[in-house]
């Protein structure tokens, strides 16, 4: 803290003086907060899987280029409603959320979540992320059509009377569907895909100690701050900076270049102007970048990355507290060998090795009986005709089919169910 000012740190001990709880937040990412980024907050919770099992607590933005910027995390000892509502009232006061109605979060409803934040922010914007939505949703409606239909639904802009309403009548539209978020965050995100970059960054931390696993996310931001569709539309000037823009079919909307409006609502919604806007800023000679939102600009983007996270010196170093110790958190070791990656969706798969041919969407068919579903091992538990004659046999005289006029009548054609040896004394005759 000598060497980055501004940062907060809060650890919370049980009675018997053991590890519990630990909130950070960097002072240069609590700045870069209040100086460039937009109103939304996506937050998240992952499991650690070191010797001392708890979950790690996350809270990511997004900057002016739409690339993830980490703000606070915290170690807890399970995800509930009392850890959640512990991390909110932490990161409270360091991001200055003195008004819920101008900030905006988005997760995939974890357990208690959606009760801290109600508790805590009752006129805040929660989004959930439409890919958990959709894992949920495809349980009872399985198919491609009604996936691109959930989809298209939540990505449109325009309110309108959406097509799987009937089907999602039980989730509140605000939180899933673009054409009902406020424009608040400068955001159209529908997806918390932000907060699985960053635990997909920080996976090899994970498996550490509490402290090595702290000081790697630390090193990871540190570093990481020093780093760092065509359509044709047609314009009419309506009067008092408005215009009448028509797109391809019979898509029309009203543009306000003054007051930065589009009835498509993309433009409120994430602060740059859409295709429609674009064809009323171009038909009025104006440069299109004076209207985009001030968070996009170089000079936020370049506030928000100027600040630094310090270095610090090795532990050996580290001033003696005249505290009690603090006791290591109870030793749980989990059946099995541990996971270090993510469990994928019946839906997704890992990209690996790419020299093996992926077997989605590839039919299997018996090279015996010709059915699909299995192969030729597996055919006679399956229930498949491994008994049968397939081909045909030519005798002296020509090439006529076993089962044919010299068979007894009660033989039937190749492929039926006269078995081989019951023809062999006919073959050895011809």
């Amino acid at each position: 803290m000598r060497m980055n000012p501004d940062t907060t740190i809060l650890l919370k001990c049980d009675d018997n003086e053991r590890f519990q709880r630990m909130y950070i937040c960097l002072g240069a990412l609590k700045q870069g907060w209040k100086q460039g980024c937009r109103p939304l907050l996506g937050l998240d919770g992952c499991f650690t899987k070191g010797y001392h099992i708890g979950q790690l607590l996350i809270a990511i933005e997004v900057d002016a280029n739409n690339q993830m910027y980490p703000v606070a995390y915290a170690m807890v000892e399970a995800e509930t409603k009392d850890t959640w509502g512990w991390f909110l009232d932490q990161l409270a006061p360091d991001l200055e959320l003195n008004n819920s109605f101008a900030i905006v979060w988005i997760s995939y409803k974890q357990k208690g979540l959606i009760y801290a934040i109600v508790e805590r922010f009752p006129n805040s914007e929660h989004r959930f992320c439409v890919k958990h939505l959709y894992n949920n949703f495809k349980a009872q409606h399985r198919g491609l059509l009604l996936k691109q239909i959930l989809w298209g639904a939540a990505k449109t802009t325009p309110e309108q009377d959406l097509p799987v309403y009937n089907w999602l009548a039980g989730k509140d539209a605000n939180h899933w569907s673009r054409a009902f978020f406020k424009d608040t965050a400068l955001c159209d995100m529908v997806c918390n895909n932000m907060c699985e970059a960053f635990n997909a960054v920080i996976l090899a931390a994970r498996d550490k100690p509490i402290i090595t696993m702290l000081e790697m996310i630390r090193n990871y931001l540190m570093t990481r701050l020093v780093k760092q569709e065509s359509v044709y539309c047609y314009s009419e000037y309506s009067g008092n900076s408005t215009y009448q823009v028509r797109a391809r079919g019979d898509e029309q909307f009203v543009v306000d270049i003054n007051h930065k409006t589009c009835g498509c609502n993309k433009w409120q919604l994430i602060g740059i102007p859409c295709v429609h806007g674009m064809a009323a800023i171009l038909s009025t000679n104006h440069n299109p970048i004076d209207f985009i939102h001030l968070r996009y600009k170089k000079e936020s983007f370049l506030r928000v990355y100027t600040l630094v996270i310090y270095g610090i010196n090795g532990p050996k170093m580290w001033t003696k507290s005249n505290e009690a110790s603090i006791q290591c958190p109870d030793f749980r070791k989990q059946r099995g060998r541990p996971k270090k990656m993510r469990t994928l969706q019946s839906d997704e798969f890992r990209i690996g090795n790419t020299t093996k041919l992926r077997k989605n969407y590839v039919v299997v068919r018996c090279r015996k009986c010709g059915k699909e579903g299995y192969n030729r091992v597996t055919c006679e538990r399956r229930g498949g005709g491994t008994d049968s004659v397939r081909g045909s046999v030519a005798d002296e005289g020509g090439s006529e089919s076993v089962g044919g006029s010299q068979a007894d009548e009660g033989s039937q054609l190749i492929g039926g169910s006269q078995s081989v040896s019951g023809l062999q004394p006919e073959l050895q005759d011809g």
